[in-house]
């Protein structure tokens, strides 16, 4: 009798029923003859695509993603405002910084800050949302490939079979199944094997693009606090400066001062503006003696509401770095600080509801719609810094002094000419240079220097309260000078006699040529043009105190910030964000000016009793009795030092922050970089510089983010574009394993055994099969 063998020992590995293994009693039969089934390899395609109607709604729901994503790319690359808040749906979460309660602004910022945090919180969760809802649309899309590569001919590898639920980077399998020349039929072929290179590319961006998408769409969806410029707004075009012209009825001047009249302005008459003009001169001087005195020599001067202070830029020694030649001090234009002072006026009401119609009850401005709405986006910050561009000016006043008014004379040329002469001056800060200066006076110098005019007026004589008299008064005059002249060591160019600047009138006859003397070397470029000379002279009856104080203005422009807030700006101290150096140039400075500075009439007189006046009397007695040089009072050295710097630099000072600008309208909507260059007529603009929650491009992160989510939207484009097209249903894992079990091999993996990369590049090609449990089958690639 043969001997049989179990049947799990057979080599049969074909599917068979279950019921016909087994016998009547529930026992192997040995003589049952097994009957095979029709193998699964052999059936039919059988497909059975997704009705149209659930394609449609599922790709739309995968299409959806765009929509959020959309409104982040625009909310970030517009730059969007929010606002002081990062929840402020109904755009009115104004944080009234501008209050001088400053409890308003605090409590409002602390309300804000409670809603930020509970805002973000939430935020994030929306962006996991927006992570993990591509990350199905990812899986999806990689599924749709991975079947539709699967279904042609020559198949796919079964390594790849499982990328749509692990298509990470740690697979070796991944690595090690890349198709290789050499193979047989169809594995050799190119197009395959780029095809599924490709395949295998694709599989690992989308893996490195699920791994961003997460912080991508934080960044995207997160506001964040930043700095922000809004558009310059043009306000007017700069046409000239009125500085060699007095002030005019029209101008800035008269509109900062409501007591004179036209006829005040046109007679050179400013005492009328004694009670605003001369308050502004001797609470400067007297802050800055104040401040010297503590060691201190920086101080504000005020404009309405706001202050403003003066910088200055050093010249240093060529041949020695620690040694300065020259300082320049910027002072800024009283008139771009009352545009500040508008700006702020305007930026409060609105902070409290008020409307573009009734601005003018509230800050006594009209403005039209549109300049309305160009300070609208200013109401939105947590912190502002308002800008404008606009006109500096810059100088260094030069003082010479003279205790007993021999070193200074007067030359009489004619009826119509003269020469003011100071021997032994000094340039700049360096004291070894000696020159003599001869400055024109009259109006007989014609055409030739049409910008020399004259101004005085008188100082009171101090009344003495020991001795009960009153002391001398004091001649202030003010010389402005088209060309002066610099005669190094006081030595004449040579053709030119010594009686051409002889202390009396010059003898007839005398070779007296003037233009040569006006184009004699100056100790300095530039230092010759457009001079301005202060002269103070005080007589005691024998000797005569003479101090002279000339500068050059010169003109440019800079940029003004201003944070109107009083919770950070307590004292609303405009700054400057740049210094400029001196190059547009000089420019002449009518002595009219200087009047107005000291609120005084030409050929007028001061009252000895104001504190500018008061010091000026204090100094000039100094020089008169020497009190400067002498070593008994080094103990009072700073508070002399500080009284003569404050009478001698802040006139200069003010008179040139009170000179007015004229200006043209503009129609320009948009100010542009070389309209803010142009030295003929720039583009005057205001522009701000706040601090607000915002959408925008401002980290790289940003533009990472933005990178991730475009690459994003074409992934959900291309998924939905195959999706619509393949309609194919979504075979789960475990399906693919119940196919893998139905398939009967056929000697796919003989050699394999021992090489799991090897039966991991082994192909199928898979078909649709609706009737079975794993809803597809496996198939020899051909």
């Amino acid at each position: 009798m043969a001997a049989t063998r179990p049947h799990f020992l057979s080599a049969d590995t074909q599917y068979h029923s279950v019921s016909s293994s087994l016998t009547d009693h529930g026992h192997n039969s040995e003589e049952q003859a097994f009957e095979p089934k029709m193998e699964l390899g052999e059936h039919p395609q059988m497909t059975q695509d997704r009705a149209w109607s659930r394609t449609t709604i599922l790709q739309f729901l995968s299409l959806l993603w765009l929509v959020p994503i959309m409104a982040l790319l625009i909310l970030n690359l517009g730059s969007h405002v929010i606002g002081a808040s990062a929840w402020c749906p109904a755009g009115r979460c104004w944080v009234e910084a501008y209050s001088a309660n400053s409890a308003t602004p605090q409590n409002r910022i602390h309300r804000f800050d409670t809603q930020n945090h509970n805002l973000l919180g939430g935020l994030q969760l929306v962006a996991k949302v927006l992570e993990i809802w591509f990350q199905l649309i990812a899986g999806a899309l990689v599924y749709i490939v991975t079947m539709l590569l699967a279904a042609r001919p020559e198949g796919l590898p079964v390594g790849y079979l499982t990328r749509p639920s692990k298509f990470g980077l740690r697979d070796a399998l991944l690595w090690s199944s890349v198709p290789r020349r050499g193979h047989k039929q169809p594995y050799d072929k190119q197009s395959s094997r780029i095809r599924i290179r490709a395949f295998i590319i694709m599989t690992l961006a989308i893996c490195v693009l699920c791994n961003l998408m997460g912080p991508a769409t934080a960044v995207l969806v997160i506001p964040s606090l930043q700095w922000l410029d809004t558009p310059m707004v043009s306000t007017e075009r700069f046409s000239y400066l009125n500085s060699a012209n007095p002030p005019s009825p029209t101008g800035f001047a008269f509109s900062d001062e409501y007591d004179c009249t036209p006829d005040d302005f046109s007679a050179y008459n400013y005492s009328c503006a004694a009670d605003d003009w001369s308050d502004r001169l001797d609470t400067w001087m007297t802050s800055y003696v104040t401040a010297a005195r503590e060691g201190s020599y920086n101080t504000i001067a005020w404009e309405y509401d706001l202050t403003f202070t003066v910088n200055s830029t050093s010249s240093i020694n060529a041949s020695q770095p620690d040694v300065y030649e020259s300082v320049t001090y910027w002072v800024p234009s009283r008139q771009v600080v009352k545009s500040f002072n508008n700006d702020v006026r305007v930026i409060a009401q609105m902070s409290l509801g008020v409307d573009a119609n009734g601005m003018y009850n509230a800050s006594g401005q009209h403005l039209t719609t549109e300049q309305f709405d160009g300070y609208r986006p200013y109401n939105k910050s947590l912190q502002l810094e308002l800008q404008r561009n606009g006109p500096i000016l810059g100088t260094y006043p030069n003082v010479w002094r003279d205790g007993t008014g021999s070193f200074s004379w007067t030359t009489t040329i004619d009826s119509g000419r003269s020469l003011h002469c100071f021997a032994y001056y000094s340039y700049g800060l360096a004291a070894d240079n000696n020159y003599t200066k001869c400055i024109p006076d009259g109006d007989g110098w014609g055409s030739a220097f049409p910008n020399t005019k004259y101004a005085s007026f008188i100082v009171d004589g101090a009344y003495d309260s020991d001795t009960n008299t009153v002391g001398p008064g004091i001649d202030y005059e003010i010389f402005s000078s088209d060309k002066v002249a610099f005669l190094n060591n006081g030595v004449l160019p040579a053709g030119i006699s010594d009686d051409c600047i002889v202390n009396g009138t010059v003898p007839v006859g005398a070779d007296c040529d003037y233009d040569l003397l006006f184009s004699a070397p100056p100790p300095a470029a530039n230092a010759t043009s457009y001079v301005t000379t202060l002269r103070m002279t005080m007589s005691d009856g024998t000797n005569v105190a003479v101090l002279a104080v000339d500068y050059i203005a010169y003109l440019n422009f800079t940029t003004y910030t201003l944070d109107p807030s009083f919770l950070t700006n307590p004292l609303l101290l405009i700054q400057t964000a740049s210094t400029p150096s001196p190059g547009i140039g000089a420019v002449p400075v009518n002595p009219a000016w200087t009047l107005a500075a000291w609120s005084v009439d030409n050929g007028g007189t001061l009252a000895s009793n104001r504190s500018a006046t008061t010091f000026l009397h204090k100094i000039m007695q100094d020089i008169l009795d020497r009190s400067l040089y002498d070593p008994d009072h080094t103990s009072a050295f700073e508070y002399i030092n500080a009284e003569y710097q404050a009478v001698t630099s802040l006139p200069v000072l003010e008179t040139l922050s009170m000179i007015e600008y004229v200006t043209l309208n503009t129609t320009a909507k948009k100010v542009t970089q070389a309209m803010i260059e142009d030295e003929t007529t720039p583009t005057l603009y205001r522009n701000a510089n706040m601090y607000v929650w915002a959408y925008g491009m401002s980290s790289r992160t940003a533009y990472l983010g933005v990178l991730v989510a475009i690459l994003g939207c074409m992934v959900v484009l291309t998924q939905f574009v195959l999706g619509l097209v393949s309609r194919r249903r979504y075979r789960s894992p475990t399906q693919l394993l119940v196919a893998a079990l139905e398939h009967a091999p056929k000697g796919e993996f003989d050699g394999r055994e021992h090489n799991e990369a090897e039966m991991a590049r082994v192909r199928f090609h898979i078909r649709d099969a609706a009737n079975t449990a794993g809803k597809f089958s496996f198939h020899p690639p051909t």
